[in-house]
């Protein structure tokens, strides 16, 4: 009977337990602003290099931080520089505005003043040159910028990628199974 009920016990826990129990040992590796982190502590470049292995930190990580760098400086100087454009743009379309005068005349010896003489000094000629320059500046300005953000983007779906990989690898899956083996009824364990 001892026996029985052990043997019916044994085949219970097979059939109730025959599926896996997965447990994930899991380490969270982030990338924030181009720094790593591993369960939010930040690592320096060896434990980096140590996680990610020797290929994916040289080929990808240390070029997809330096891209992203090289985006943001291109980002700030092609704002800039368009911005300085736009200014001598604006300036330019406002001097060139004509300024319209009223001459207003005295004569000393009469005591009487008139005017009705109204000049119209043009100034676009003087302000086209400003202008030009100004639109030339912007045009760089812009592209400098949208390159800029080209790049930023592009390093920050590259670091993306050395994320996900650092996870995939941090990643283990343990199981449990309890079932039949070649040997009988066991425990598998996988790791």
């Amino acid at each position: 009977m001892k026996h029985l009920l052990s043997i019916g016990t044994v085949v219970f826990l097979c059939f109730v337990a025959s599926y896996s129990v997965k447990a994930q040992t899991y380490n969270r590796v982030e990338i924030n602003r181009g720094d790593f982190y591993l369960n939010n502590v930040k690592q320096t470049d060896s434990q980096v290099r140590e996680i990610l292995g020797e290929e994916i930190y040289n080929q990808t990580y240390v070029s997809a931080q330096k891209q992203r760098k090289r985006g943001n400086i291109l980002m700030i100087a092609g704002g800039a520089t368009a911005g300085v454009g736009a200014g001598l743009v604006i300036a330019g379309a406002a001097g060139a505005f004509g300024t319209l005068t009223h001459t207003w005349y005295y004569d000393p010896r009469t005591g009487k003043t008139w005017g009705d003489q109204y000049n119209y000094d043009d100034n676009l000629d003087k302000m086209a040159p400003i202008m030009m320059i100004g639109y030339g500046v912007l045009a760089v300005g812009t592209t400098v910028l949208g390159g800029g953000i080209a790049f930023k983007i592009i390093g920050g779906k590259r670091l993306q990628w050395v994320e996900q990989e650092a996870n995939r690898k941090m990643r283990q899956d343990v199981s449990l199974n309890i079932g039949t083996t070649k040997y009988g009824v066991g425990i598998t364990m996988r790791f």
